[in-house]
């Protein structure tokens, strides 16, 4: 399976190429094709999988159950996502993947001693 070419050129180059009995040289030349790319055309017709791949990608497969990592973060809000991720037997990272879709945040804002956040002046009237 290929990106690029339509199907409709794939079909002509090759019906051309089989009525014609023309090279495979030629044929690449004259509809303006490299001769690597029809090559691989008729290796894929022969295979008999010759469509173009769609443009949309596969949904990944999700291993953590959503509703349970719900639940998890709830009762363990303080967890890292490693914790978390050691729980469910995956990754950190797809500990924080799951997380954004399920839009929960897991920043924590704490106080840091001795930095001072700046104040606006207020003017007096």
């Amino acid at each position: 399976m290929t990106y690029g070419y339509s199907n409709d050129l794939r079909d002509k180059a090759l019906s051309y190429y089989d009525r014609s009995g023309k090279s495979q040289e030629e044929v690449s030349e004259i509809f303006g094709i490299s001769l690597r790319t029809f090559s691989n055309w008729i290796n894929l017709r022969k295979k008999g999988d010759f469509n173009r791949r769609s443009n949309q990608k596969k949904k990944a497969a999700v291993k953590i159950d959503e509703a349970a990592l719900k639940l998890y973060v709830q009762e363990n809000s303080e967890a890292y996502l490693s914790e978390i991720g050691h729980h469910f037997g995956v990754s950190d990272v797809a500990i924080l993947y799951a997380l954004r879709r399920l839009n929960i945040t897991r920043k924590k804002n704490k106080f840091i001693p001795g930095k001072r956040r700046k104040r606006e002046k207020r003017i007096s009237k």
